[in-house]
């Protein structure tokens, strides 16, 4: 994924790698 970030440094895409980030981590918490 952060190769996307490098490739297109568009603020959209690193918005949208952020919020993914995000939701991946209460993801987690929520299984535990």
């Amino acid at each position: 994924m952060k190769e996307i970030i490098k490739t297109s440094k568009a603020p959209e895409a690193i918005g949208a790698y952020s919020q993914a980030a995000m939701e991946e981590k209460q993801y987690c918490v929520n299984i535990r």
